[in-house]
């Protein structure tokens, strides 16, 4: 069982899609000092990092390698055009 983190703004998900898969996937989640770790590993890897406080308080109730829901389809495929691959080129 998942808990709601108190403080959006300290969470942070990490999301993964390759061609092929049904739907992107939970690839790592954090809270409060490991948010910090995760945001420094995305700009040493060139990996686009988007600020959704409502979007990563929903992604952070799933466990770690879940789907994502066909609820959040819609907002994820938005993000995911707007920052392309998820690599900055």
């Amino acid at each position: 069982m998942t808990r709601k983190p108190k403080n959006n703004s300290q969470v942070a998900v990490a999301l993964h899609y390759e061609s092929g898969m049904s739907a992107p996937i939970v690839s790592a989640k954090g809270e409060k000092e490991l948010v910090a770790q995760m945001r420094k590993i995305a700009r040493r890897y060139g990996i686009a990092e988007v600020r959704s406080s409502e979007l990563a308080a929903q992604l952070a109730k799933l466990a770690e390698h879940d789907l994502i829901p066909k609820s959040l389809y819609g907002e994820v495929a938005k993000l995911f055009a707007k920052k392309g691959s998820g690599r900055k080129k």
